[in-house]
């Protein structure tokens, strides 16, 4: 946006539509302003003369807006059209608006649509029509408008939410990729969230939800697994199924027990292996042959081609599994005795290593011909066949149920009946990765030790402030008794002087001698009886504050409790996962899934063991036991069960509108949402509204179910621009064009606090973390920091080139991070006021930042709709 320009009504052109709106029009022509006028105005010119966006502090969204003009005076002229600034600047062929070297492509008004202007000017100006959405003829919004509004981070750091325009993406935040868009299939407008430029994006403390807010509107979007898409294959498999080396076919077990072998996108069997009793195991992993092991201790070798029978192998004990290579023709089977069976060209290999292991639970074969083996008693051993001797053990710590390798055989991956798996360096036998737990656990934790760190910070400066409201206590009662005795002496002076007066009179002497004195001790009386009233009112204050002040610490204390009984409770119901079952890498071997024995799947990273998903398997163990798993292709896996067809889930997760709060015809949002946020718990969500110069909205509403929990219609004088829960979820403070912020406590539906200071509109909020501490963005092109319990003003922190249009507080806490206007996000210390990093996001007007969960990552972005991305120390370059 070209903001040197200065622009008084700067009226930018931003086209929502391709038609043309009127013919020529003339002076006898009735011309109205809902019908001809407002689709000019919403097409043209509200993208930049917003709520949010108010360029010259004009606004054209209502008739009340328009009628009371900008920061130049009055927008029209009734009868007067050269006299008319919006005619005026829109036909300035030396200042045009939009100009010509606009940064959003924006082409003048057409001469049609001028002359419409001009004839409704010449006619009175007439606002006709009474709601603000009677007037808008909503257009379709072209996908070459990419300006972003809103941005949120995920809570797992994983994931971005950016509105362009009236679009959602949800985007992969480490690669910048769109995994997938929010569409609400209601809409006109394919591929869109909103009727409307989207101006708010909230995701829920568990990143399961996303609320987007335009006009009148808020969406909760809810994250879903994607349904797969089932080969033909898999709908007849009843057992063990086997993927090609390739990936381009498949073996499954059909219903009568058979072997048919499959392409992937087949309709029909490419060839059937009769069975020779039980299928117990299939293995595919060479691209010549595949092994069919049975209940009956059999084991059958088949030519991939044509499945021909090469080899039977008979054994004396049923088999369990039944694994391969290519390089030195091994066979390995493990039975239900738990022993292990070598083969080799076809023939019994006796192997004296693999005789000395017992209580065998798993096998797996490494490229190099090293057989893995996992034990009942917790330890995986490294079998070298060729020299018959064991390289080396992995104590994994309990029974192992699960192993598998990784596509180059340099890691080893065990799980065990305690739910934990371990990730292991093939070379040197180190543990690389020790896997537990889930992603939402890990959040829930993480939020569990913040809000205990914050409370016990509380109760340490509540407890401070207790020593001290005893020595004040102390104080004030000692000066109460000082004046009650000097009170009490005054008073007993005055009433002898006055009982000497009356003994002088009764003896019939002239009293004018003691009449002085006793004025002199009723005005000493006076003077202490003031002081004894000041001093009790002082004493009174100190002693009521006293049992609120305890009986805050104690409501503290008991929170403090509870959070560490619900952290202990979340710990220990971790700690006992169920077994695993089986384990698969993806991902090039950059994430494994682990799927323990209830069909419960969760994913890892490999590089860091961060949890990253999780699934679940519906009537997980209806079929049998849970056998092998492995990948069909980069986004469906297969996991078989010992009889039954096999469950297959397709990783990526898709975002479903759940439901939709109020509307455009509804008058539940007075008018463009401005702000969201999220409570805590997630349980409800903040919303920030209002008619521009008219009122400031905030509502409160349950997420479950949009019902409205708390209402504040009339809170500011102007519209909410943000609405910031505070960390512990008891306050809300909001944020107005009126140039004020407020506080309200939750509960109590009470204005707790007032903070006036802005000489501008108040863009943005931001609390520090302890919940004490609350920082404020303006258009007054400051950074004000405040203390949330007294309301008082710490620090203004200026020398920002235009206004400040988002603030965020860094992990530590006294670091906060803020977008500009000027196309610049810099760090500051709110400490000192003093500026630590700065960086530039060329020829870019900046409405929005995010900063990742762990604090690594700020991103921007703004009227190009370019993500900017910096590392957070320093703010250097991250990407794009």
């Amino acid at each position: 946006m070209m903001r040197e320009l200065s622009l008084t009504i700067g009226l930018m052109f931003c086209c929502f539509g391709t038609n043309a709106v009127a013919e020529q029009t003339n002076a006898t022509q009735s011309i109205s302003y809902t019908r001809d006028i407002s689709p000019i105005l919403q097409r043209n010119c509200v993208a930049c003369h917003r709520t949010k966006q108010a360029e010259g502090g004009l606004s054209l969204e209502t008739h009340q807006a328009i009628a009371s003009g900008g920061d130049s005076g009055s927008l029209v002229v009734a009868n007067h059209p050269d006299a008319s600034l919006l005619f005026l600047r829109a036909t300035d062929d030396v200042e045009p608006m939009p100009p010509d070297d606009n940064t959003v492509g924006a082409k003048r008004l057409t001469q049609e649509e001028l002359s419409l202007i001009r004839t409704w000017i010449s006619q009175g100006a007439n606002l006709d029509g009474m709601s603000v959405d009677d007037t808008i003829d909503w257009q379709p919004i072209p996908e070459s408008i990419r300006s972003s509004y809103a941005l949120a981070t995920s809570p797992n750091n994983r994931h971005l939410a950016i509105g362009h325009a009236n679009r959602v993406e949800f985007v992969d935040a480490a690669s910048g990729q769109v995994e997938t868009v929010l569409v609400d299939e209601n809409l006109p407008q394919s591929g869109t969230a909103d009727l409307d430029v989207v101006q708010a994006i909230a995701f829920s403390p568990s990143g399961d939800r996303i609320a987007t807010g335009g006009f009148r509107t808020v969406r909760i979007w809810k994250r879903e697994n994607t349904q797969p898409a089932v080969p033909p294959a898999f709908r007849r498999s009843c057992g063990p199924t086997a993927l090609s080396p390739d990936r381009s076919s498949v073996a499954i077990v059909n219903s009568i027990g058979d072997i048919e072998v499959w392409d992937i996108d087949g309709q029909g069997s490419r060839y059937t292996i009769p069975s020779v009793g039980v299928v117990t195991d299939i293995d595919w992993s060479s691209a010549e042959r595949i092994l069919v092991g049975y209940q009956s201790g059999d084991i059958s070798v088949h030519a991939t081609a044509d499945g021909t029978a090469t080899k039977q192998l008979s054994l004396d004990h049923p088999v369990v599994t039944v694994v391969q290579t290519g390089q030195d023709d091994f066979i390995a089977s493990l039975g239900t005795d738990g022993r292990v069976r070598l083969f080799k060209g076809g023939q019994p290999h006796p192997s004296q290593a693999l005789a000395s292991i017992q209580e065998v639970t798993s096998i797996a074969f490494l490229a190099d011909g090293t057989l893995v083996v996992g034990t009942a008693s917790g330890v995986a051993k490294l079998a070298d066949l060729r020299s018959d001797r064991i390289l080396r053990d992995l104590t994994h710590g309990s029974r192992i149920g699960a192993l598998t390798c990784n596509g180059t055989c340099k890691v080893i991956a065990t799980g065990g009946i305690d739910g934990i798996t371990k990730l292991w360096n093939v070379d040197d036998g180190k543990l690389l990765q020790t896997l537990s737990g889930d992603a939402d656990s890990q959040q829930r934790i993480a939020a569990l030790e913040q809000d205990i760190r914050r409370e016990q910070s509380w109760i340490q400066t509540l407890e401070g402030k207790t020593k001290e409201l005893n020595q004040l206590l102390e104080k004030e009662t000692a000066a109460f008794a000082k004046v009650t005795e000097a009170h009490e002496k005054a008073t007993k002076e005055l009433e002898s002087a006055k009982t000497a007066k009356a003994a002088v009179i009764e003896k019939g002497e002239d009293p004018a001698g003691i009449e002085k004195e006793v004025e002199k001790k009723t005005a000493e009386a006076t003077q202490r009886e003031q002081a004894w009233n000041t001093a009790k009112k002082a004493l009174d204050r100190v002693s009521e504050s006293l049992p609120k002040h305890h009986d805050k610490l104690r409501k503290l204390n008991n929170r403090l409790v509870d959070l560490k009984h619900r952290l202990a409770m979340l710990t220990d119901h971790i700690s006992h996962h169920s077994a695993v079952s089986s384990i698969s890498f993806a991902d090039g071997d950059a994430a494994v899934f682990v799927v323990d024995v209830e069909g419960r799947v969760r994913s890892y990273q490999v590089v860091d063991g961060k949890p990253l998903d999780r699934h679940s398997l519906p009537s997980a163990t209806e079929y049998g036991d849970i056998g092998t798993t492995y990948f069909l292709d980069a986004h469906r896996m297969v996991i078989h069960h010992d009889s039954g067809p096999p469950s297959m889930i397709d990783r990526r997760q898709r975002w479903v509108l759940e439901r939709t709060i109020g509307g455009p015809g509804s008058d539940l949002i007075s008018d463009r949402v401005a702000s969201l946020d999220f409570r805590g718990d997630g349980q409800s969500i903040a919303i920030g509204s209002g008619t521009p110069s008219r009122q400031g909205q905030v509502l409160i509403v349950a997420t479950s179910t949009g019902d409205v929990m708390r209402q504040f219609n009339d809170l500011h004088s102007d519209s909410v621009l943000c609405v910031r829960f505070s960390p512990d979820g008891r306050r809300l403070a909001t944020a107005s064009a009126d140039k004020t912020i407020r506080l309200i406590d939750v509960s109590s539906k009470e204005i707790v606090g007032a903070l006036d200071g802005h000489t501008h509109h108040v863009l943005s909020l931001a609390w520090k973390e302890d919940g004490r501490t609350i920082a404020s963005g303006s258009a007054d092109s400051t950074i004000k920091v405040w203390d949330a319990e007294t309301g008082q003003q710490r620090r203004s922190i200026s020398g920002f080139g235009d206004e400040v249009t988002a603030v965020e507080f860094l992990a530590d806490g006294s670091r906060v991070a803020s977008a500009c206007a000027d196309g610049r996000v810099r760090v500051h210390d709110t400490n000192n006021g003093g500026s630590i990093a700065t960086a530039s996001a060329p020829n870019d007007f900046l409405f929005t930042i995010g900063i990742s969960a762990d604090a690594n990552c700020v991103f921007a972005t703004g009227q190009t709709g370019i993500v900017h991305q910096w590392h957070t120390e320093g703010l250097q370059p991250a990407g794009q």
